[in-house]
């Protein structure tokens, strides 16, 4: 698989495809409408035109086989996820990390062996935890500096 990327961005569309593929394997576009037909209400030229996006992109091999075109991901379902969540909380005030992760885990809902795991997680990171963390951003781009 491949997991570094010039550019890792797609569309809300294109991430429903992928999560298609990461559950598949290996898939037809036929496969992809079936699967998503009705939840998105696409054309199989959408399909199409989504799955080759997402081979320009580098997302997604493809192969012929047969008739059809066959896709599978070059790109690993767990990387993606934490490159993009990750990604996006690069660009928060460090400051203001905190408080944004809380707000996710106010906001979502999530299992009894998920949440045991985030309070082992955070005790363990608490015992080397500084007291304050730093500002990251330039003067003038948040409260921080005043």
């Amino acid at each position: 698989m491949i997991q570094k990327k010039k550019s890792f961005s797609i569309t809300q569309a294109e991430w429903e495809i992928m999560k298609v593929i990461w559950a598949n394997d290996i898939v037809t576009s036929r496969q992809v409408l079936e699967i998503l037909g009705d939840k998105m209400d696409w054309s199989m030229s959408t399909v199409k035109t989504l799955l080759a996006r997402l081979v320009d992109k580098h997302f997604l091999s493809t192969e012929k086989q047969g008739k059809q075109f066959i896709y599978q991901a070059l790109v690993d379902e767990e990387f993606a996820v934490n490159y993009i969540l990750l990604d996006d909380l690069n660009k928060i005030c460090q400051k203001k990390k905190g408080q944004a992760l809380y707000q996710v885990i106010e906001k979502e809902e999530f299992s009894q062996n998920d949440i045991d795991q985030l309070i082992y997680l955070l005790k363990e990171k608490k015992v080397k935890a500084p007291k304050t963390v730093d500002c990251n951003c330039a003067i003038g781009q948040c409260n921080c500096h005043k």
